[in-house]
């Protein structure tokens, strides 16, 4: 959904075609809180990768902005509208249940480009997964991600 330019009038369709009973369920990016991209941040840098720290210490230099372009290079519409999929849904649906996941920031690019023997890499992967939901659980961090299931509005 982050990557429509014109929510609003996609949730209004998605609302007209759902029969009354019916859900709208999904799972998208909310945006990452900026103390989600530093822990996540500081992560990848110090943690054995596939990227080389000199790499990692120009990203770490170019900050939020040189992340912001290179993502816009790969898809022009990257976030476009992150910061309203949530409220456009509360207007448009009843959010029966929600929830954030992946709290620790660039998580999927330390899971990807960690260069660990592969037993060490998932155990680790599955405690940084634990350390995650249990920040988030504890509201240290927020969820730059969320999972909705909602239904039309009576």
């Amino acid at each position: 959904l982050h990557h429509i330019l014109m929510q609003q009038r996609l949730m209004q369709e998605i609302n007209k075609a759902l029969k009354a009973d019916g859900l709208f369920i999904f799972s998208d990016n909310i945006g990452m809180h900026w103390l989600s991209r530093i822990m996540g941040g500081t992560l990848y840098f110090l943690l054995p990768t596939y990227v080389s720290y000199v790499q990692k210490l120009k990203i770490a230099i170019g900050g939020e902005k040189r992340i912001k372009k290179d993502m816009t290079e790969r898809s022009p519409f990257e976030e476009i509208n992150t910061a309203d999929i949530i409220q456009l849904a509360e207007q448009n649906f009843e959010i029966l249940d929600y929830r954030e996941h992946t709290g620790i920031g660039y998580r999927a690019a330390i899971a990807g480009d960690i260069r660990f023997p592969g037993f060490l890499k998932y155990s680790f992967l599955k405690q940084l997964k634990k350390l995650d939901d249990w920040c988030i659980r504890l509201r240290l961090l927020k969820g730059d991600h969320a999972f909705v299931t909602a239904r039309p509005k009576k």
